[in-house]
């Protein structure tokens, strides 16, 4: 800003592609400081707004042919900051002069100016609606509050110097309470604060600001969003001398800080974040957060991303390949942070193969989860995060093996009474020799089968048998005994054959 012209002054345009960014470059006048983006000319097209801070103006660039053009270039007063636009409508904040400048678009296409003294020196302005008028808002930095004006008689009146923190910097208009009425928000450099002035319903203004303290401190940059996905506006603070990026989440009609995240690791903090968005900046959906990182000379993206599947353990179960014989597992869910705030998890569990549907999953908000009774086995626990904004992450699975010793209760052939084929159950704690026997009412053997230990496996066993005696012969209808023998286990019962 000490330099009476840069020669390299120009604005740099990275034009995002489904292969990433490509880059563009135009001249922009002396020294180019603050940028907006709208449709000025009603053609469904962005166009940009730039400030240039040494040349005194303001420049107008406008879509042709898929370029950007200088159409405008428009005086407007000593050392221009922010600007603001809302249709065909240019509010320019004028720092040295102490004055608002709006530009309006005419039927010939050009602009007439209208402009307004401001208390203090204003570093940033916006227009919105407020109380059903169109209001232009300048952020006052050396007055400690924001100036509202309106159009009146064809001239540009102010109407209302409002209560703000110590350097107010940055302003915007905005819903943020949820009510569907626009509130002025200002970030205050020196107070390291938010204010809210709120709109009463009639259109009123409330007498004075709610505060919020941040994290960070130098606010020198403020964007509002939807970062959470539920419908209501957000405000991310790009905080220049804690390098550091606030996030406030609206909440029954407040503002919660849910995060404040360090943006580098250098052990120098100042000059860090001065700008910052909230914008989808991959297409994936979901808003992500970018600034300007002055001392690094970069500009910066927090991509915002579907939760982390959670990492999940067991105290009943610790290891997946081992067999257990407690039959209701206990899990701990560990979820990684979430830009929106872990909400609970989501989980199943299917026996025999992993199978995961989140519109009948169990939800739980503890981490601690524990399943009811189940059955000797190999069965499948999934499980997901939910953030706050509903986004649900992909499962991860946990493989749980309960095992029993046989019994009476837990040895039997199915189907029973038997016209094919049967199959024979049984559990094993540990790998074993397994021998079944078959015999028919006289005692006499009709079919044999030794099972060995690369067969028989720790969990259920289930051998089919075709109804054959041990030279491939069906065997007649009636009533069997099955003898099932693995150490000194001997487990005997009846099978039916009914053809």
């Amino acid at each position: 800003q000490e330099r009476e012209k840069i020669p390299d002054s120009s604005l740099s345009i990275m034009l995002g592609t489904e292969k990433g960014f490509t880059y563009g470059e135009m001249p922009a006048g002396l020294s180019p400081r603050g940028l907006h983006s709208a449709d000025l000319n009603s053609d469904s097209r962005a166009d940009l707004v730039v400030t240039d801070y040494n040349g005194g103006s303001v420049m107008i660039f406008e879509q042709e042919n898929s370029a950007l053009v200088l159409k405008h270039n428009i005086p407007v007063g000593k050392h221009p900051v922010g600007a603001g636009a809302l249709g065909s409508e240019i509010a320019v904040a004028v720092y040295s002069d102490s004055k608002v400048v709006l530009l309006t678009r005419n039927a010939k296409g050009n602009y007439d100016a209208m402009e307004a003294v401001v208390p203090g020196n204003p570093t940033d302005v916006t227009i919105g609606e407020i109380g059903g008028e169109t209001v232009v808002a300048a952020a006052n930095y050396t007055a400690a509050g924001v100036s509202l004006f309106k159009k009146e008689n064809g001239a540009l009146v102010k109407t209302a110097d409002l209560p703000a923190g110590s350097g107010a910097c940055k302003v915007e208009i905005a819903d943020i309470t949820g009510d569907g009425l626009n509130d002025i928000i200002a970030a205050n450099f020196h107070d390291n604060t938010i204010s809210v002035i709120e709109q009463k319903p009639g259109g009123a203004l409330a007498e004075e600001a709610v505060v919020y303290k941040l994290a960070g401190s130098r606010p020198n940059g403020m964007a509002i969003g939807d970062i959470n996905g539920d419908g209501l506006n957000d405000i991310v603070t790009a905080n220049r001398d804690s390098d550091t990026i606030d996030i406030f989440f609206q909440k029954n009609g407040r503002l919660e800080i849910v995060k404040s995240i360090v943006v580098t690791d250098d052990e120098v903090k100042a000059f860090g974040p001065v700008e910052t968005v909230i914008a989808d900046l991959n297409n994936d959906g979901l808003n992500d957060i970018a600034f300007t990182h002055m001392r690094s000379n970069t500009v910066r993206v927090i991509y915002q991303v579907l939760p982390y599947a959670p990492e999940i353990s067991s105290s009943t179960h610790p290891s997946q390949e081992s067999w257990y014989p407690e039959k209701s597992p206990a899990f701990i869910l560990a979820a990684r942070e979430d830009l929106n705030g872990i909400k609970g998890f989501l989980y199943s569990i299917t026996k025999d193969s992993p199978a995961f549907d989140a519109g009948s999953a169990v939800f739980s908000e503890s981490p601690s989860v524990r399943t009811g009774t189940l059955e000797a086995g190999t069965w499948y626990f999934s499980a997901a995060v939910k953030d706050s904004a509903g986004n649900i992450s992909e499962p991860a699975v946990y493989k749980v093996n309960i095992n029993e010793e046989m019994s009476e209760k837990n040895v039997y052939n199915y189907p029973n009474p038997a016209s094919d084929f049967t199959t024979i159950r049984f559990p094993l704690t540990e790998r074993a020799e397994v021998k079944l026997v078959v015999r028919d009412i006289n005692g006499a053997v009709v079919w044999t089968k030794i099972i060995g230990t690369e067969e028989a496996v720790p969990g259920i066993n289930n051998i089919r048998w075709n109804l054959v005696n041990d030279r491939g012969r069906q065997i007649a209808n009636g009533v069997y005994m099955l003898t099932v023998i693995s150490g000194d286990k001997v487990i005997t019962k009846k099978i039916a054959v009914v053809r």
